[in-house]
């Protein structure tokens, strides 16, 4: 039953990921694409806007209508695009820890430009609204000026200090996965690897003398490590006052239910397997990034 009920998941997964990230762009599309007939042409709203300000300023004059009047349109064009280039920068993003990435910008700067001109032929098949190259550029401005303004908030913020990661295991290729799916995922790292007792206990014994706040973000803990008594350790660990912000997570080999409970007992944070396949590399993945990119100051 476990492999059926994992291609049964596996679609919801999909659907969940693109209701969250993909459907909000394509509705606005959708939006877009209703302003973009004549009921919203410019002799349809003209009307609507003379009334409105005749009612607010009645010595309002006919130059000063049909200038305010282009500029509120244009600055709906440029509005309209602004937002949905930040909705497909977000969509690209998706959960990735990392805010910005120049390739996400490229992606979304590109699909504006594509929707921005297949606009504008849609129009030249309307009857009161026409297709301009001009109105296309504007679009797009409002889209790259919406891109530029998320990647000036990015530079202009706390930079995000690398996390820090302590890896108490003796398989150097389970941390070169775990070390991939943090790079995928957008995470600035530093791993420590301590793939002996004695590199373990050094780390740790190095680790009492600091001040709190000063130690690793997280620790990863393989319960079965050879020649280490991890059941002292970790609770030794979480007695320390430089461990006091420490998340652990703890690997096990098997699903054993009490070993996940006495793990938990003495300070861990969560208890996984250890990760053999991708889908469980990515799965700790996430875990570290709910743990501790969460709630973690930048």
């Amino acid at each position: 039953m476990p492999t059926p009920m994992r291609r049964l998941q596996a679609p919801r997964v999909w659907l969940r990921y693109v209701g969250r990230y993909w459907l909000p762009p394509l509705l606005w599309m959708a939006v877009m694409g209703v302003l973009s007939t004549d009921t919203f042409a410019a002799e349809h709203t003209g009307g609507v806007l003379w009334q409105v300000l005749h009612g607010l300023v009645p010595q309002v004059t006919s130059e000063h209508y049909t200038l305010l009047h282009l500029l509120i349109r244009k600055g709906a064009h440029l509005t309209e695009y602004a937002i949905l280039a930040g909705l497909l920068r977000r969509a690209w993003r998706a959960n990735a820890a990392a805010t910005w990435h120049w390739r996400w910008a490229l992606c979304s700067f590109v699909l504006v430009a594509i929707y921005a001109g297949l606009d504008e032929y849609h129009q030249t098949f309307t009857q009161y609204r026409t297709g301009a190259v001009a109105d296309s550029v504007l679009d797009m401005a409002g889209g790259l000026l919406a891109l530029v303004l998320l990647w000036l908030r990015e530079a202009t913020a706390h930079p995000r200090l690398p996390l820090s990661i302590a890896v108490v295991d003796e398989h150097p290729a389970e941390v070169y996965g775990i070390a991939q799916v943090l790079h995928a995922q957008g995470v600035p790292y530093v791993l420590q690897m301590l793939e002996s007792p004695q590199r373990a206990r050094h780390f740790f014994d190095r680790l009492a003398t600091q001040d709190a706040g000063r130690g690793p973000d997280l620790l990863l803990l393989d319960f079965s490590f050879p020649g280490l008594d991890t059941r002292a350790l970790l609770q030794w660990i979480t007695a320390l006052p430089g461990c006091r912000r420490l998340r652990i997570v703890v690997m096990i080999g098997a699903d054993d239910p009490s070993v996940e409970e006495q793990a938990r007992a003495l300070g861990a944070d969560a208890v996984v397997p250890k990760p053999v396949s991708r889908q469980q590399f990515k799965a700790l993945g996430d875990l570290i990034k709910a743990l501790v990119c969460g709630n973690r100051p930048a």
